[in-house]
This record gives structure tokens, sequence and C-alpha cells, in this order.
């Protein structure tokens, strides 16, 4: 192995979602040491500057950047079961982040994928929301959510002016409404998206779910994990069966178990990939 890494968190230890946020991290750390790397986690700033910061989501990426040559950013998993795993991927969330593609990772959730339907033509289109204050809102957020609620109204009012039939999944922790007449999306998810010809959001994560369901994808930002296999408003596009494993793969790649954290599997990976 090459000389130690320094790494460092500067994630705050009494934050309400610790159970759900720290529990991983902690994991993550002592991967990490196990493979002799050098890892702390502390809320003041280091004298020296470390080889990487880590970090729970985008939210502390400006001060880990202070702190460190590189971000390593850790959220929630994005395949099912979500809080079973998490995506760990350098210099950003989602779309923006980097990650080694490690072959053969797809299988454990190649039965998520349901066959790919393509209508001829676009009729029903689900819109999803979001957290209007979501950090991943980026180009929209405002830290009130207002421009992002304005976005949605024009979205929603546009797809009805262009005549199609339009319904509005909410995102569950959203408590904002919407100031347009449009019908909700009740029942499950899987309901929701078997009635649509078109699943909208600008970087939504249930995009990913409607497309693992076979249902065409359209999100407005770079950073949703569905962006390299996105359709139109006016064009559906017909993606193979081949090209939605290979988007599996990559997808897959960022998903690391408790386990695979904890015994080092994780952090050897994405070692080897940040010395590359």
């Amino acid at each position: 192995m090459t000389s130690p890494l320094s790494i460092i968190s500067p994630e705050i230890e009494n934050d309400p979602l610790g159970h759900d946020r720290f529990h991983p991290m902690r994991h993550l750390m002592r991967g990490i040491r196990e493979l002799g790397d050098e890892c702390e986690a502390t809320t003041h700033p280091p004298r020296l500057l470390h080889d990487i910061a880590i970090g729970w989501g985008p939210k502390h990426q400006g001060l880990g950047l202070c702190w460190a040559r590189r971000w390593l950013c850790i959220e929630l998993g994005f395949l099912k079961p979500r809080f079973e795993n998490n995506f760990l991927g350098f210099d950003g969330l989602n779309g923006r982040g980097r990650w080694p593609i490690m072959p053969g990772r797809e299988e454990s959730w190649l039965h998520l994928l349901k066959p790919y339907r393509v209508p001829p033509e676009i009729r029903r289109v689900l819109v999803f929301g979001q957290v209007p204050t979501d950090f991943s809102l980026q180009g929209l957020d405002d830290g009130r959510g207002i421009r992002y609620l304005e976005w949605l109204n024009r979205l929603i009012r546009s797809l009805r002016a262009m005549g199609y039939e339009v319904r509005f999944r909410k995102h569950p922790l959203a408590t904002d409404r919407l100031d347009v007449t449009v019908q909700t999306a009740e029942g499950t998810l899987d309901e929701a998206v078997e009635w649509a010809d078109l699943c909208v959001a600008y970087s939504s994560n249930a995009l990913l779910d409607a497309f693992l369901l076979g249902c065409p994808v359209a999100p407005f930002s770079e950073t949703s994990m569905t962006w390299p296999v996105r359709s139109s408003l006016r064009e559906i596009r017909t993606v193979s069966h081949d090209e939605r494993v290979r988007w599996l793969l990559k997808v897959a790649s960022s998903q690391w178990s408790q386990r695979e954290m904890l015994d080092g599997t994780a952090w050897r990976a994405l070692r080897e990939f940040h010395l590359k």
C-alpha cells in the first residue's frame, strides 16, 4: 500500500438525524482505519490540509474543500432498500459525483429492472415534487424554496397548455401547496408510474424508481441519476435493455452496504479510484 492518506470529516455529532447519518459515517471511518489510513472527525479547522474530507450530502462540501484537497460525499442509497446501503462518490452528489465502476454490482438489483415501455405518443405526464429547500435543487435554490415552487408551477401550466393530462405526486416531506389546479397521483408509487407515459422532475430520485419500473423519464437537471437515460417532453427515447443494465451498473457501483463500509471493502475500491 502507498503512504497513508489523511481523511477528515467536518460533520457535527449532535445532528438530529444522527442515527441515519453518522452510523454509516462511523462504519466508513472504521473501514478507512482498517486499511491503515488516518481518519478523524472534528468540528475544528485542521492545522494542515488533509487529502480528503468526508461529509453527508453536499451541505458541507464548501467547508470540506477548505480543509482537504478533495471531497467524498456520503448519502442514503438510491436503490432499494435505501436505508441498508449508502451512496459514496467523490466531488459531489448524484450525477455530479464520481466513483469506480465495479462490474457485477448490478446483479443484486437486476430483478428491479422491469420491461421498458414506449407508448406511441406522450399523453399522460406524472410530475414528481421535491422538498422546495432541498440542496439537490441546485440552480433553483434561494434558501426558501420559492424559486423551485415558481418553476414547478410554470412546468405544470406549460404541460397542461401543451395538451398533456398531468398528475402531480407530492414529496411526502413537502408542506407547500401548488397554486394551480392539478390532479394528485394517489396510491403507491408503482400505481402512479403505471398510469404515466412519461415521468418528469427537476432532479428527484423518484425518477430512478420510475425508470426501473420501465417508464421513460425526463429530468431537468444533470444532477439527476437518470440524466444519461433521459427522454424529452416531445419524444420518448428508446432505451435498450443492455443500455439500461449499463446504467444500473453505474448506479449500483455507487452503493455500499454497512458491512462493506465497516470491513474496508468500500474504502479499498474508492481509495484505488482516488489514487489513479
